[in-house]
Parts: C-alpha cells; sequence; structure tokens
C-alpha cells in the first residue's frame, strides 16, 4: 500500500492471522523541507585526437631492411663522433694527445713497455 505523507504523521498497523490474533506496529513519519534536486553538470566533451587517426609514417622493410636501416644510421653517427673528435681544429690535437697518453700510461701499467732506469 502506498500512502501519500505531506506532513509528519503516525501511521498504527493492525493485523490479523487465521486464528484472530492480531499484531499492532506502529511508525511515525517526519517530513522535511523538500529539497529541490542537484541536476549533475554535464561538461562538453573535449576534442581528442586517438591513435587510429593518425597515418602511419613509418617505413616496411621487414627485419632485414630495418636492420640495415639502423646499422646505416649508427655507421652515420659514429663517423660524425670521430669527424668531431679528431678533426675539430680546436680539440682535435688536444684529443689525440689525451688518447695517447692514456695508452702510453696503461701500457706502462701492464708491463708492456720496460721503464728505463736513470
Amino acid at each position: 500500500m502506498t500512502v501519500p505523507v505531506h506532513s509528519g504523521r503516525s501511521f498504527i498497523l493492525t493485523v490479523y492471522d487465521a486464528y484472530g490474533r492480531n499484531a499492532t506496529c506502529q511508525a511515525a513519519v517526519n517530513v522535511l523541507t523538500p529539497v529541490t534536486p542537484q541536476h549533475p553538470i554535464v561538461y562538453p566533451p573535449q576534442p581528442y585526437v586517438s591513435l587510429a587517426q593518425i597515418p602511419y609514417t613509418g617505413f616496411d622493410l621487414g627485419p632485414w631492411g630495418n636492420a640495415m636501416y639502423w646499422l646505416a644510421l649508427l655507421m652515420f653517427a659514429g663517423s660524425g663522433a670521430y669527424l668531431v673528435l679528431y678533426y675539430t681544429p680546436v680539440t682535435g690535437n688536444t684529443m689525440r694527445r689525451f688518447i695517447r697518453v692514456w695508452a702510453l700510461k696503461i701500457d706502462k701499467g701492464l708491463g708492456f713497455f720496460p721503464t728505463q732506469s736513470r
């Protein structure tokens, strides 16, 4: 049973079974001032780009082609580093001298060159 309630009330319910016994229950209802429903704030969807919208710009050379590409890239970077280290006018001679002295120190430390005793 549905009973509309607009103010505070007390309800009493009495029930009877097949043998004539009864049971009573009481419920008090307090009605508070009505609250206006709050609607959720809905923000407009933000623009986005999914990965499926970006075209594939790589190259499909297969495993051997990709290996050759990376090998060529490493060789190019290595040759550039070599040129910077050994043929730069300011650091070229300094770097060559540094490596030569470093290698000689290692050779002396390992005993490859006999030291001259005075």
